[in-house]
């Protein structure tokens, strides 16, 4: 949720984003929070836990999905970019995509059904 809170200050912050990047840029991150509040929720009543885990791990699926626009179209273009805030959304791209790719597969099996839908067609 830290991670989350900082990149939507700096969505919001940076001078040099346009009004779509302004709106659509922290869309994941609040979401992020959001649905991460429901689950430390459902954690400590007990209910809905297993739903709520999907979301989160939905999101942060979602969110790597945006932060490579941000790293490399922020990349070097003026006021947009900052080195430090690029590099920290390098790492949480690839820690989101590892930690909710892991558990989703735990959950879902997709690696599995990935290969086996592939060996159809390699076959």
């Amino acid at each position: 949720m830290g991670a989350s809170g900082f990149m939507i200050y700096h969505w919001l912050s940076n001078p040099g984003f346009n009004e779509t990047e302004y709106f659509f840029g922290p869309l994941a991150d609040f979401l992020q929070i959001g649905v991460s509040m429901i689950y430390m929720y459902a954690c400590i009543s007990g209910n809905y836990l297993d739903e709520s885990f999907i979301y989160v791990n939905a999101t942060k699926l979602f969110q790597a999905s945006i932060l490579p626009y941000f790293i490399f179209v922020t990349f070097k273009k003026g006021p947009r970019h900052d080195m430090f805030t690029a590099g920290f959304a390098f790492w949480k791209f690839f820690f989101n995509l590892i930690d909710a790719s892991y558990y989703m597969d735990k959950r879902f099996d997709w690696i599995n059904k990935f290969k086996e839908g592939l060996s159809e067609y390699i076959d």
